[in-house]
């Protein structure tokens, strides 16, 4: 609506203020000096990024796409591709902080802007390069190449090495992909596609079975709370249900009666074992469960980063006890949240397999799954799991704020048994 356009269009023209303050404030000097400071580890910095971070991060800065473009390539807003441009900016500003390198936000923006083209690192071209050449799955292959080249603010001695690095791989990669083409091509003259109509019968066969299974977990959560209402109603006389005046008591009770009776028809949800987790995405609470699950046992840090998450107050003192965690520690990590994604794999003990018994939504952005997790030995043990709907990227485990006051006794306890092993 126009409030909320109206809002999104100052926070647009605030940032680009606060970029050109930032640029106005670095001299020609200033911006030299911290550039020779930053430059050498900014390779090993952006390696800490995910693959999604880097990319947004090259194309905003270093082919100066805009956040339409970038959007448009990830299948989201121009606001959503701006906030992760500006998400992965601040994990990188996070990162060049722990190795005490500080520049505000818009500093390093305005910075990255100014000097990216003239001296982009050796890793982050070779990151470019290998981008540019993968055939229409970026932007086009020359781009990268156009704007280092074309550049007025180019050196000589990158425009070299560029020229003799890159030519070579961009003529190889064009051969590769002429073969890989025609090849694609007859595969799929000899491949017939399947009739329309099956895939339609599929696909909705697939909703309708996907659809009845959330239906069964959040009526599993209504029994939850209907037993849970008929054991805090106080028992009422005998003659109010005779006269009927605890109409609420045989209403609550009569739709108890027929939830039982409709989960007695329902089959016992099975148990998922490991070989079965899968990447379901993030679309719902359950797929967001399944995909966190399935990050731990193939070790995704990616997939489990966006899996999981802090809500704001938990943000706060997640934020306050990794700054007073040794500085060996932040620089291990570089965030809060890449740290708790190291605790979450590398638990001590990981279920076998689980299942989701039902699911309940406190609010239309809040939602609890009871889960059933089977343990070697076959031992079972029921938690609650509760996520939130992130606006930009769909679901997420909510890591409470007491995960974090152990955290620092789990570090301490893993320095002292590698100090130990020494």
């Amino acid at each position: 609506n126009l409030a909320i356009n109206t809002v999104r269009s100052e926070e647009r023209r605030r940032r680009r203020e606060q970029e050109a303050a930032a640029m106005n404030h670095l001299d020609a000097n200033d911006s030299e000096t911290l550039w020779g400071h930053i430059a050498p580890c900014l390779d090993e910095a952006l390696a800490q990024l995910s693959a999604i971070e880097r990319d947004v991060i090259l194309w905003r800065y270093f082919e100066r796409r805009t956040a339409e473009q970038i959007g448009e390539r990830l299948g989201l807003t121009a606001d959503a591709a701006q906030k992760r441009v500006a998400r992965a900016l601040d994990r990188l500003r996070g990162i060049l902080a722990a190795r005490g390198l500080t520049a505000p936000t818009a500093s390093l923006a305005a910075l990255l802007s100014a000097q990216a083209v003239q001296s982009a690192p050796v890793g982050l071209a070779a990151t470019a390069i290998t981008a540019a050449s993968a055939a229409n799955t970026i932007f086009p292959a020359a781009s990268t190449l156009q704007i280092v080249m074309t550049s007025t603010k180019a050196k000589i001695g990158l425009a070299a090495v560029l020229a003799a690095s890159v030519t070579t791989p961009l003529v190889l990669q064009h051969q590769t992909n002429a073969r890989l083409r025609g090849e694609i091509a007859r595969l799929h003259a000899e491949l017939a596609p399947p009739p329309a109509q099956t895939i339609s019968s599929d696909t909705s066969e697939l909703e309708r079975l996907r659809g009845e299974h959330e239906e069964l977990l959040r009526l599993r959560g209504q029994v939850t709370q209907l037993r849970q209402q008929v054991a805090n109603q106080p028992k009422a006389p005998t003659h109010a249900v005779i006269e009927g005046r605890n109409k609420a008591d045989d209403r609550v009770a009569f739709e108890l009666e027929n939830a039982r009776t409709l989960l007695a028809k329902s089959p016992e949800i099975p148990m998922i074992r490991t070989n079965e987790f899968r990447n379901a995405g993030y679309a719902t609470p359950l797929a967001s469960f399944h995909t966190m699950n399935w990050a731990a046992a193939n070790r995704d840090t990616n997939a489990m980063l966006n899996a999981i998450g802090l809500e704001p107050e938990a943000r706060t003192r997640a934020d306050e006890l990794f700054a007073q965690m040794p500085e060996a520690i932040r620089q291990k990590y570089g965030s809060v949240d890449a740290l708790l994604v190291d605790w979450i794999m590398n638990l001590a003990e990981a279920p076998e397999a689980y299942r989701v018994l039902s699911q309940s939504e406190p609010g239309p952005d809040a939602a609890i799954l009871t889960v059933q997790f089977q343990y070697p030995n076959s031992r079972v043990r029921e938690n609650e799991a509760s996520f939130y709907r992130d606006q930009d990227r769909g679901w997420r485990r909510a890591i409470p704020s007491g995960v974090m006051e152990k955290l620092p006794n789990v570090i301490n306890s893993q320095a002292q048994a590698t100090a130990a092993g020494k």
